[in-house]
Order: C-alpha cells, then sequence, then structure tokens
C-alpha cells in the first residue's frame, strides 16, 4: 500500500475524477491551501497542484524550499515539479504538457489578478470556474480523518478540563487565553484559531479578542477554544458562573441548553442543515431569546475551522453520515452578557457522537 493509499489520497483523487468527468473538465488547477493538502498530502505552505481528467495525472508545483519535503509527503503517482521566479508560468508549462484544453479553477480560491494571468499564459484553452469541487468532498470524511478529529476534539477537551481550574476573580482573560494555548500545546497540538475569553458583558461579544480585563464576582465568563492537530481542528465552546449568579442570564444558559438538545433530537442522516438550526431556533424563540442569537447554528470542521457543511437559516444542505460540525446555539445580550455552548459532533450511521467530550455523556 503507498502512503497516499495509506492516508486517503488516492481514493480522493478517484472520487475527484469522476466530478470532472461529470463536469466535462480535462484537468482542475488546485490554489486553496487546505484543498492542496487534501488532494496532495503536502502540507508545506507554498504550491499549486495541477490534476489531470485520469487518475495517474497529478502535478505538485512548489518552489525549491518545499521540493524535498513534497517529495516525502505526497502519495504515489505525483509529480514533484519545482519552480522558477515565476510560478505562473511554469504551471502553465504543465497545464499544456499535459494536454489538457478544458481546465476548471476553483473561482474561491484564485484572485482576479492571477485569473488574468492564466488566461495570457493559457491562450487557446478553455478556463472554467467551479465552486466547491473539493470541498464537497471534504465534507465526509473518511476513516483516518476522523480519527485525526477525535484526538484534536480530546486534545480540546483535554484543555478545557485544565483551563476551567484558573477560572477565578481577578484572572485577567488574556492570561487565561495564554493558558488555552498552553495547555495545546502540551498534549501536542497548537491552537486552531485565537481562544476567545470573555467575560461579563464583554461575553455579549461572539468573537471577543481577550483583554486585560480582570473577572470579577458575578461575571460570566465566555470561552472558545479549538485544537490544531495533525492538520485537523476542533471547535468547544463553555461558559463558567463566577458567584453569585445573574439570574437573567442563568434564565439564558437554561434556554440554550435547550436548544442544543433540541438541535441534537432531530439530528440524523438525510436532514437538512435549515432543519436542524430551526429545531434550536424555535426553542429560543419560544423562550424570547431569538433575537438576540445569530444566524448559523454551526458549521463544518476538518482542515479548516468552518467548511462544508453549514447549519444555517434556510440551508437546503443535507447532512449525510461522515460529515463533522458543530452545535453551538448562543445568545447574547449587549450590555449584559452572552451564553454559547458548542461541541464538534460526528454524524454517523448509528447516531450522533459527539466529539469533544471526555467521557460519553459527561
Amino acid at each position: 500500500m503507498s502512503l497516499g493509499e495509506a492516508r486517503g489520497e488516492t481514493r480522493r483523487w478517484h472520487r475527484l475524477v469522476r466530478l470532472l468527468s461529470q463536469a466535462d473538465l480535462d484537468g482542475l488547477l488546485v490554489t486553496s491551501e487546505a484543498n492542496r493538502r487534501y488532494l496532495s498530502g503536502f502540507t508545506g505552505s507554498s504550491g499549486v497542484v495541477v490534476l489531470g481528467g485520469t487518475v495517474g495525472e497529478a502535478w505538485l508545483v512548489t518552489d525549491p524550499r518545499y521540493a524535498e519535503q513534497a517529495r516525502g509527503e505526497v502519495g504515489e503517482g505525483w509529480n514533484v515539479v519545482e519552480h522558477g521566479l515565476d510560478q505562473a508560468a511554469w504551471v502553465a508549462e504543465v497545464i499544456r504538457a499535459a494536454g489538457i484544453r478544458r481546465l476548471g479553477f476553483e473561482a474561491d480560491h484564485l484572485t482576479h489578478s492571477a485569473y488574468h494571468r492564466y488566461e495570457d499564459l493559457l491562450s487557446g484553452l478553455t478556463l472554467v470556474p467551479t465552486v466547491g469541487m473539493v470541498e464537497g468532498l471534504r465534507a465526509i470524511k473518511d476513516a483516518m480523518e476522523l480519527d485525526t478529529l477525535r484526538q484534536a476534539a480530546r486534545i480540546s477537551s483535554q484543555a478545557w478540563a485544565e483551563v476551567e481550574q484558573a477560572v477565578r476573580p481577578g484572572a485577567a482573560e488574556e492570561d487565561l487565553a495564554f493558558e488555552v494555548s498552553r495547555s495545546l500545546h502540551r498534549y501536542g497540538a497548537s491552537n486552531a484559531f485565537s481562544p476567545i475569553v470573555a467575560g461579563g458583558k464583554r461575553s455579549a461579544l461572539p468573537h471577543a479578542t481577550p483583554s486585560s480585563y480582570a473577572l470579577c464576582p458575578g461575571d460570566v465568563v465566555q470561552f472558545d477554544l479549538g485544537a490544531r492537530y495533525q492538520g485537523y481542528c476542533s471547535d468547544l465552546s463553555r461558559v463558567l458562573f463566577l458567584p453569585p449568579r445573574s439570574p437573567l442570564l442563568v434564565r439564558v444558559w437554561e434556554a440554550v441548553q435547550l436548544a442544543y438538545s433540541a438541535a441534537l433530537s432531530v439530528l440524523r442522516p438525510g436532514v437538512t442543515g435549515g432543519e436542524v438550526d430551526r429545531a434550536a431556533r424555535s426553542v429560543l424563540e419560544e423562550a424570547g431569546w431569538e433575537r438576540y442569537t445569530l444566524r448559523g447554528l454551526g458549521h463544518g470542521v476538518g482542515l479548516e475551522i468552518h467548511e462544508a457543511p453549514r447549519l444555517v437559516m434556510g440551508s437546503a444542505e443535507v447532512l449525510l453520515p461522515g460529515m463533522v460540525f458543530t452545535l453551538e446555539p448562543g445568545v447574547y445580550l449587549p450590555g449584559v452578557g452572552g451564553v454559547r455552548y458548542e461541541d464538534t459532533v460526528l454524524l454517523a450511521e448509528d447516531g450522533v457522537h459527539i466529539l469533544t467530550r471526555l467521557q460519553a455523556g459527561g
């Protein structure tokens, strides 16, 4: 078994070639860093992938700094090309040599200027915009990805179990955020995103940047953290109340918990992201808090912290086994405080697996 087969890249390659055939494309230009890694296994920060219309035609064009690394990371059947000063010219040469006539490109990732550069270099070829072709494949995780995502989730849960012990009056938000980063590092991971720690009224800011604010008695403290482990992410939000508890925010917390449970109760293969969002949102509407919520309940998690699928208002995207995403109902009261509860979950044939918990059910 080749390296690529062991990690799943060969199977991904086969699936993508079928999509190219269905779209009447001879090849695909991949410029997204996450998509490049997903298809080739290459973890460097510089490179472009060119895929032909059949399995066995794949090129990673990178600069000499990464050439040796790339040859050690890509699977069988990949060609590593070291480019000179003009990367686009080298990529264009690969495309022409491959005999590609109808080339798909990632419309969401290729810049306007880069598109026109390739248009000039590839005169006579047809450039066809594609949207979400690789991202759609990435939405359903394979066994290797699921093992890595479980470990990322376990690490974020372990980090939270440590950091919550340091939450007390007088602790500064930015110091607690540093403890999150240090704990993740201790378990072999890094931050999937900058940790959020927000106390008191600042907890009403969904994406608050940790500040020098020192926690006070009676504060609600919102945490949002995630681990990046071997390239894959997890996402976890928790809330702590410093006594004396605010009766208002306790009521909000109870409503958020009911909304989370409502989302879990309808979650199964075949439902849409919009239906799951609706289940949670209905609870918050009935409690009178819906106007203080955000427009989405959750998002996919994988090589990127936000990816497909989306669990948002009105989404018709069907949820399928193998998808990993967040459930994160929240209520944010300006000038008062906010509460969000979030887990990373796996949708499987046999039900929902909550990944960001150290013990089942706890």
